[in-house]
């Protein structure tokens, strides 16, 4: 792990090791994706995954305990590191097909979340920190939505949205085709951050960048759902 401030430090040596927070739903599939590119480059260089939540990763990047840290940034939660951005995701709702709201609906892709003030929803649990962005659309909607379930996972609400349970709010990533499944956007396109923390001060090696830059690639040409 580099402690570096200066330009010319020796951190832009080809060995050493990058500690490097990951989530555990979406972190693991980038790295898994991008790491054979970047050991090509960086043969010496040992990459050191740690999956913690975002919180946790934005307390040990500010205590140096991480060199680098990817997450989704906080709604309204401020950030004292720097960051480099990496893409902007869009939140989708997702509706079982069969929900008579929809119905006759045809191929309408956007529609005002509060059309669904009445059904009911299942969403990301409080400790997560995407908690505050779903929100915060719900207040912009005008409703408090009947929450039936909450959960750490996106993956699982989607599963309940497949069942016909409720409804849902989720970063687009997490939309996969299904036919018991309509996604919509919102009127607001409201969205989340993901970017690539690190510690004011810190000096960034070409190792660090590199693997920002891989994974900029790799997040930008994901193969989102079309909805």
């Amino acid at each position: 792990m580099c402690q570096c401030i200066q330009s010319g430090c020796r951190c832009d040596l080809k060995i050493g090791s990058i500690a490097v927070g990951l989530t555990a739903e979406r972190g693991g599939h980038m790295l898994t994706d991008v790491f054979p590119q970047f050991i090509k480059e960086f043969p010496h260089i040992t990459v050191e995954p740690k999956e913690i939540n975002v919180k946790t990763q934005i307390s040990m990047i500010a205590k140096r305990k991480l060199d680098l840290g990817f997450i989704i940034v906080p709604y309204g939660f401020p950030i004292e590191d720097e960051y480099i951005h990496i893409i902007n995701e869009e939140i989708v709702l997702a509706v079982p097909f069969d929900n008579p709201v929809i119905k006759g609906l045809g191929g309408v892709k956007q529609i005002d979340l509060h059309e669904f003030a009445k059904e009911n929803f299942v969403i990301i649990y409080k400790e997560s920190s995407l908690r505050p962005l779903i929100d915060s659309i719900f207040r912009d909607s005008g409703f408090i939505p009947n929450i039936l379930f909450e959960t750490s996972n996106n993956n699982n609400l989607v599963d309940m949205v497949s069942n016909g349970s409720a409804c849902t709010l989720i970063p687009k990533i997490y939309a996969k085709p299904n036919d018991k499944i309509r996604y919509f956007t919102l009127p607001s396109h409201p969205h989340t951050e993901l970017v690539a923390l690190y510690s004011k001060g810190r000096y960034l090696s070409k190792a660090s960048r590199y693997l920002i830059e891989l994974a900029k690639k790799y997040w930008t040409n994901y193969p989102y759902y079309e909805i």
